[in-house]
């Protein structure tokens, strides 16, 4: 593997927390788990592939804060890792990439060729700070164009650094815009700066119907994923819904032929329960009237759906009506 006989630096471990960010040597690989053995001081341990990152050797930092491609793509040919870290305290060297260094002298070149080999866009370093804010700080030639290749390669437009520093901040202050500091541009670079900041405000529109157009898309699947399964549960339930209109159907030819208009009738009363259930549903209880008829006979979804449907006629005696009345008792 690429590691093996490599520095690097342990990041991410939540076991070890105190380990973070110290340095290891990578001595083999198990292909089977994905992890490393490395020694860090005087300790062997196994660690996962994401918790390793390979340390950025000064003479190679140099070269691409530089933008000598030559050295970087003999790195990268030789297996090196395009987001290896450049880790050297002593020159205040904490996590910057050679993205970010090419982006601090405005290589464009050299930001190009990163690119297109998988180099992250936004990593950070210890600071917190990513390359687009690199870029935006950079008073180099070219600086713009740089710029641009971030965005397009889809660089997090809103990020803040630990300082409370963004890529917008770092413009706004070359152009003193809402600082108490006069612009530290003019001319041609101010007119530059200020096509970024445009920028800036086309890339986060663009996300705004990206991040939009997603969740119209998640509430779309949901939906039909909601009437797939309604679908697959309406045979049970029509047949059900059936077999209550039967019984409801039999019940009102009974009470029609033996239950005369005197109140002096005797006989077995139906069920309270069930008269006081909707006729087309037989689950809720009736809450409307059909005018000018005036059987009160279904509930609120099912007259709902019978006034969607003309002509418009009373479920009990088949006549035409005029309106679905609710009855507020």
């Amino acid at each position: 593997m690429r590691l093996i006989g490599t520095a690097c630096r342990v990041q991410h471990l939540v076991s070890r927390a105190e380990l973070n960010g110290k340095q290891c040597t990578v001595e083999a690989f198990d292909e089977a788990r994905a992890r490393y053995a490395a020694r860090i001081g005087s300790e062997n341990m196994w660690i996962k592939t994401e918790n390793l990152v390979q340390i950025l050797p000064d003479s190679l930092a140099f070269a691409a804060e530089g933008g000598k491609d030559e050295a970087v793509r003999e790195w990268l040919t030789g297996g090196g890792d395009v987001d290896a870290v450049w880790f050297n305290p002593e020159i205040n060297a904490h996590g910057n990439t050679m993205l970010m260094l090419a982006c601090t002298k405005a290589h464009e070149h050299l930001v190009k060729l990163l690119l297109v080999h998988g180099a992250k866009v936004n990593h950070v370093n210890d600071g917190g700070v990513d390359a687009l804010q690199h870029a935006a700080i950079s008073m180099s030639v070219g600086w713009d164009r740089c710029f641009k290749r971030l965005v397009n390669a889809n660089a997090d437009v809103d990020h803040v650094s630990a300082a409370g520093g963004s890529a917008r901040f770092c413009i706004e202050l070359k152009l003193g815009i809402g600082k108490s500091t006069p612009p530290i541009v003019h001319g041609t670079h101010a007119l530059k700066a200020q096509e970024m900041l445009r920028l800036l405000d086309r890339a986060k529109k663009q996300e705004e119907r990206v991040l939009a157009e997603a969740a119209s898309n998640a509430a779309a699947a949901a939906l039909l994923a909601e009437e797939d399964s309604e679908n697959a549960r309406s045979p049970q339930r029509k047949a059900k819904r059936k077999g209550r209109r039967g019984k409801a159907s039999q019940q009102e030819a009974v009470q029609c032929c033996a239950v005369p208009s005197s109140p002096q009738f005797h006989g077995k009363p139906t069920s309270v329960d069930e008269q006081s259930l909707c006729v087309v549903c037989m689950d809720e209880p009736k809450t409307h009237a059909f005018v000018p008829c005036g059987h009160v006979c279904v509930c609120q979804g099912c007259g709902d759906q019978l006034l969607a449907i003309q002509p418009l006629v009373c479920p009990m005696c088949r006549e035409n009506a005029t309106m679905v009345m609710k009855l507020y008792g």
